[in-house]
């Protein structure tokens, strides 16, 4: 443009030039370890915002020798390097003279036409003079890189823009994560087509492996999978074998997603003509490109002919891809399983078949598990082969494969046993025996009732007369696993068992030794166990009708192990002991007399090794054992007080040794206090937490009052001065329980006093606090603590009441009209109702350990026990003793009972059970002051009986936290809607689940529970509105899919005008720790509205936890009243079925 002065240009410039202009473009390159730049860069111009895509880079004016490096740690194999200089505003600030430099991690053995200089950088692109692009595709032979480089050669006047980086791993093109067209799939085919018709390799390479991208796109049409699939059988047909390569790594990556194509026949057809190439790498590939569509080819005749040609090939590569082909066809096709049988044993059976090949075709038979008949042919020819060919290498591959077919296929499994035998014993060479013995473990693992006793009989006998350890241990092994499978040993086979265990459970070698003392360890428990179950079964079987074998074993086995433990101390390697102490404890819980000898050597021991950590582990198997067996730790009270005089002790043995101390001689108060005084405040609170544990409340007082001066943090006061009113509470009941006078007054008097330190304790208790000890913040909460110790003041009120009401009327106090059966009805169902609020908390304790669930389940069976015995004698009638005797017993005495407490109950509940018994069948008129004698003694005797405080008020191993979202616009306060209208209501839910070492239980499925119910105004009367939630999970399904997906109806919901109260339950599978549910509310009333959502889970052992999280919204109608137009405009759900919308 020319101004109207002769000769004077006047350079001009539109006011929105240069705007809205892109002055770089972002790419998603691999993470960087570091950049290093000798360029100055301007203002916030770096490399570093260009490289992620923030910003584009912008330096002063190169010089010669400056360089960018980009350094990867650990190394990438890179496909491709892209790099643009200068932008529109600036298109003069470009890279001159520049080049991109690779340095490989490893340098490549292979030669490259790349120049390297002396760092060993090699020169792959230069910058381009006019575009400022600098672009190289990277060779494989280079290998991982560790650092990109541009280099710049030469002085430039102008300072330099790099606009664009972008870096190409091979991982990243092969999970498609470089392209940018992930919403519109035709957009990514035309990316695609457009990178095919290109004449460079490289680019072509990079398109096709954008190709699974394509196909797993849920928005993809058939038609657009039909032509990917006939471009990468086209390209198949007539590329290159590096191309066909890339190929078959497509389809291998698309293999579930073919069936969706709509032309197969086609594509098959074409990849079906590479195989009458004279290349043999391009067969091989054909073959591999066929393995993988062998879901789709399963009976296709070409596919199985072309399949057994190339089996009877010259060259291996294509005999490989043959196997592996054939490989997969043969479980997806009967007919290619029996027609390809015969083909592989001619193969095996030649002799000129190279053995290399044969380890190739033998493993095929394992997968001819089709039918019976399939199955039978298989192994038939397996042995005629493993018969014919004997030698060693023929050995490694045929026994396995025998072994394999029979644990799928469950055919015939004692013959393929017995032919292992009679293998074994004719063969001499020990590899090959190991082979055998190897093999028969996962046969008798999984075929432990078709295995004949005649077999069993011949392996213990063979392993009795072999010299070799390790053909006994073998034989132990599949003893074993026979076992735990449910098999058995025949009255004939126990005899020499018993010499072969005897002979081997002592051994000069630890680890063989270990090994035979734990196999012999498993047959007792398991023979011990289905003794206990079924007596049918004992009568069939020397072991268990005659008690002198498997007593000579346990005997035996108690040396052994004994000789064991000797050996691993001096030896003194902690993980043998530890595994040696956990079988003594195994046996020790079972048998007495074995707990008895055990514990006696194990304080001998102790007396007699001075390395603390071998006391250590010594010390904690006595406090393990010390739980089960009290009397046997009293009668070593004297080893106890010389172990406990050594001074050199460190903490760990000393509370330990402690603890056995406290167990034995609880009265022993000033002894203890000494020993006390040498532990740290954390071992003295666990030595507290001990005697709760074990109910030695008056002791625990003493302990936690001995901390209460250690302390000087407010909150742990707190919780200790808690923990101190709830011992005092059991103290108090202990108390009345140990008093010699039969005096009501008396408990009742400690009944008042122990429901008076649960009041307190619940004074004190907070509900949350916020911890901070200046080292970490922590959010505690008490809600269980709350719970529990609530619960066990009602029921100690409860109980106060009865016991109270009784003894005024032994008193005369009060009348028996006054004491009717009226009042002791209403007793029972406020026992009855506490029962219910204990089952409440029990389900809500998903993350209980064992301990905790049964203090709350001994709670729960005092209550139903006390109930069920008032409405049995107010209805006069027996109480049946089966069915307390049974829930006592399900209640293992193990996690919370003394066996001084079990004995107790056991002993109430005959009691009362016989006399209830009696009193009914002798006398039609009852005297009311027995019925009272008997409901006064068992009051008395269940409330005496104090549980140990759960283990969940000291240590929580595990914690599971709901996140609950529920929509719409849960924020608000009050959200108003429509009303008469119908509500979508959407509930997103995630478990974050954290453990203290393993997880006591896992959540297996979510059960999200909706009720609703109305706030109206005192005007209108109450009415309850309509659910319309899917019963059935597919309605369900459909429902959900229509809430959360455009075009979707409600074809399944029923058009109901009549409002009414629905509780649905959504069973929902979790995926990634969420769930989501979703339903519609019909708000046909003008109200308000409360939607309420309780979460409940079912745990890996399918068991129901219900109150594991809920949450409640309100919805808020609108309560202008709506014309009679606007009313008749309502959509219904017909209406919603044909439009097939939702907002």
């Amino acid at each position: 443009m020319y101004s109207s002065l002769k000769g004077k240009i006047q350079k001009l410039k539109d006011k929105d030039f240069g705007k809205n202009i892109k002055l770089f473009k972002a790419h998603e390159n691999p993470h960087v370890s570091s950049i290093v730049s000798t360029l100055k860069d301007y203002d916030k111009h770096t490399l570093m915002s260009c490289y992620a895509g923030q910003n584009f880079f912008w330096a002063l004016q190169p010089k010669k020798g400056d360089t960018m490096e980009f350094k990867y740690d650990p190394p990438l194999l890179l496909s491709r390097v892209y790099f643009k200089s200068g932008n529109p505003e600036h298109p003069g600030d470009k890279f001159f003279n520049t080049t991109i430099d690779l340095l490989p991690y490893v340098q490549p053995k292979e030669e490259i036409n790349s120049i390297k200089d002396h760092d060993g950088f090699y020169t792959v692109a230069n910058f381009s003079h006019e575009t400022g692009i600098g672009e190289a595709f990277i060779n494989k032979a280079f290998g991982p890189i560790s650092n990109v480089r541009l280099k710049v050669h030469s002085k430039s006047e102008a300072w330099v823009i790099l606009n664009e980086i972008n870096i190409f791993r091979m991982d990243m093109l092969l999970n498609n994560q470089t392209t940018n067209y992930n919403d519109d799939p035709n957009r990514l085919w035309v990316e695609i087509d457009r990178g095919i018709r290109s004449k460079e390799a490289q680019r072509q390479f990079e398109a096709i492996l954008k190709m699974p991208g394509l196909f797993k796109k849920e928005t993809t049409s058939t038609t657009l999978i039909s032509a990917a699939l006939m471009k990468l059988a086209t390209l198949f047909q007539e590329g290159t074998n590096e191309m066909r390569l890339n190929v078959t790594k497509v389809l291998d990556r698309v293999a579930n997603q073919l069936q969706k194509s709509s032309m197969l026949d086609d594509p098959i057809k074409l990849i079906y003509s590479v195989m009458h190439s004279n290349d043999c790498i391009a067969r091989a590939l054909t073959l591999r490109a066929l393995a993988i569509m062998a879901h789709i080819l399963a009976d296709d005749v070409e596919a199985h002919l072309h399949i057994r040609l190339a089996l009877d090939s010259n060259d291996e590569i294509e005999i490989l891809a043959a196997v592996k082909a054939a490989k997969k066809f043969i479980p997806c096709s009967k007919t290619f399983a029996m027609s390809i049988s015969t083909k592989l044993v001619s193969l095996i059976e030649d002799l000129t078949t190279p053995l290399t090949i044969k380890s190739w075709l033998i493993p095929l038979f394992e997968h001819m598990t089709h039918d019976a008949t399939v199955s039978m042919k298989g192994r038939q020819l397996l042995i005629s082969l493993m018969t014919n060919d004997t030698t060693e290498e023929f050995l490694q591959i045929a026994v396995p494969t025998l072994a394999r077919l029979a644990v799928k296929s469950h055919i015939e499994i004692g013959e393929t046993v017995k032919f292992f035998l009679k293998f074994l014993k004719l063969e001499p060479r020990q590899n090959c025996r190991k082979l055998i013995l190897r093999n028969l473990v996962p046969i008798a693992r999984c075929g432990p009732i078709v295995w004949l006793d005649s077999t069993t009989e011949d392996l213990i006998a063979f392993a009795n007369n072999s010299d070799d350890d390790y053909v006994r241990l073998q034989v132990l092994c599949i003893i074993e696993a026979l076992i735990n499978g449910g098999g058995y040993i025949s009255s004939t086979s126990t005899s020499n068992l018993k010499k072969l265990l005897q002979m081997f459970t002592i051994h000069n070698n630890i680890q063989v030794a270990y090994q035979c003392c734990s196999t012999t360890l498993r047959i007792i428990l398991k023979y011990r166990n289905i003794s206990n179950i079924s007596s049918v079964e004992s009568q069939n079987n020397e072991l268990f009708s005659s008690e002198n074998v498997l007593d000579d074993l346990i005997e035996h086995l108690n040396t052994a192990l004994a000789v064991l433990l000797t050996e691993v101390i001096q030896s003194n390697n902690l993980k043998e002991l530890r595994d040696t102490l956990s079988l003594i404890e195994q046996l020790s819980r079972v048998y007495n007399n074995s707990a008895q000898n055990f514990i006696h050597l194990l304080f001998t021991t102790c007396a007699n090794v001075e390395n603390s950590e071998l006391l250590s582990y010594l010390t904690k198997s006595l406090v393990r054992l010390s739980t089960n067996h009290k009397e046997i730790i009293t009668s070593e009270a004297i080893q106890l007080r010389n172990l406990l005089a050594n001074t050199s002790l460190n903490d760990d043995v000393r509370y330990n040794l402690l603890a056995l101390f406290v167990l034995s001689n609880p009265n022993d108060i000033n002894e203890i206090h000494k020993h006390v005084e040498q532990l740290s405040s954390w071992k003295c609170f666990l030595l507290a937490r001990w005697c709760i544990r074990h109910c030695l409340y008056k002791l625990a007082i003493d302990l936690l009052q001995i901390l209460i001066n250690y302390i000087h943090i407010s909150i742990h006061e707190i919780w200790l001065r808690t923990l101190i009113d709830i011992c005092h509470a059991e103290e108090r009941l202990q108390t009345a329980m140990n008093s010699s006078e039969n005096d009501l007054q008396i408990l009742c008097d400690n009944l008042a006093e122990s429901g008076s330190f649960y009041e307190s304790s619940l004074i004190q208790m907070p509900t949350r606090l916020s911890i901070d000890d200046n080292e970490r913040s922590i959010d505690a909460t008490f809600d269980f603590e709350r719970a529990y110790c609530d619960i066990r003041s009602s029921i100690i009120h409860q109980f106060y009441e009865l016991i109270h009401t009784i003894y005024q009327y032994d008193l005369g106090m009060i009348s028996f009209d006054l004491l009717g059966k009226r009042m002791l009805s209403m007793m029972a169902k406020r026992f009855s109702t506490i029962s219910s609020k204990i089952n409440d908390i029990q389900q809500s304790c998903f993350d209980g350990d064992t301990q905790t669930l049964w203090c709350l389940t001994f709670n729960r069976f005092l209550c139903d026990l006390i109930s069920v015995v008032i409405e049995r004698i107010i209805r006069n009638l027996p109480l049946n003793k089966t069915i307390w005797q049974d829930r006592l017993n399900e209640m293992s005495w193990r996690d919370g009972f003394t066996e001084q407490m079990f004995i107790r109950l056991r002993h109430i509940i005959d009691f009362v059970c016989t006399r209830l018994h009696s009193k009914k069948t002798t006398k039609k008129n009852i005297n009311i002051d027995e019925e009272l004698a008997i409901l006064q003694y068992l009051a008395s005797s269940l409330i005496t009986i104090p549980p140990p405080i759960p283990r969940m008020f000291f240590q929580k191993l595990q914690q599971t936290v709901v996140k609950l979202v529920v929509s719409p616009n849960e924020n608000e306060d009050r959200p108003v809607h429509e009303s008469d209208a119908l509500l979508p209501v959407q509930i997103h839910g995630e478990i974050d689940a954290t453990y203290h070492q393993l997880p006591l239980r896992t959540v297996k499925q979510v059960f999200v529970e909706v009720s609703t119910s109305q706030e109206v105004n005192k005007k209108t009367k109450t009415k309850v509105p309509i659910l319309d939630q899917i019963t059935d999970d597919d309605s369900y399904r459909e429902v959900k899919a229509s809430l959360f997906s455009a075009g979707s109806s409600f074809s399944k919901i029923a058009d109901n005008e009549n409002d009414h109260y629905e509780n649905v339950i959504l069973n929902e599978e979790l995926k990634d720790n969420r769930f989501h549910a979703g339903f519609i509310l019909h708000l046909g009333t003008v109200t308000h509205y409360n939607i309420h959502v309780r979460v409940s889970f079912e745990d890996n052992n399918g068991q129901r936890w219900t109150n594991v999280a809920e949450k409640t919204i309100c919805i808020k109608l609108n309560n202008r009243r709506q014309s009679r137009s606007a009313t008749a405009t309502r959509p219904n759900v017909q209406q919603i079925r044909s439009t097939g919308t939702t907002n």
